[in-house]
C-alpha cells in the first residue's frame, strides 16, 4: 500500500467479520474477485463526488439517460487525463 503497511493484517478495533474479510481478500481468489469490483467502486465514488447521490428522474429510460451522461462525462475526463500524461 502507499503507507507501507500490509492492508490485510488485522487492525485494532477490527471485529471478527472484518478480520475474516481481510483474510479472504488476502487470498489470490479474493484479489481476483475484488479487481473488477474496485474499478466499479472507483467510478461510483467519483459520481458521488459529482453529487450523484439520488436520481431525480423516474422511469428506466430517464435513469439510463442520466447514468449515460455521467458515464460519458467520466470517459471524456479520463481520456483527457490520459492524453496529458
Amino acid at each position: 500500500s502507499k503507507h507501507g503497511t500490509d492492508p490485510f493484517l488485522p487492525r485494532r478495533g477490527d471485529g471478527p467479520g472484518v478480520s475474516t474479510w481481510r483474510a479472504r481478500m488476502a487470498s489470490e481468489a479474493g484479489k481476483a474477485q475484488y479487481k473488477p469490483r474496485s474499478i466499479c467502486e472507483c467510478i461510483h465514488a467519483r459520481w458521488r463526488n459529482w453529487n450523484l447521490r439520488q436520481l431525480t428522474v423516474r422511469g428506466i429510460e430517464k435513469v439510463q439517460a442520466v447514468v449515460l451522461c455521467y458515464a460519458l462525462t467520466n470517459n471524456i475526463l479520463q481520456g483527457h487525463r490520459l492524453a496529458k500524461g
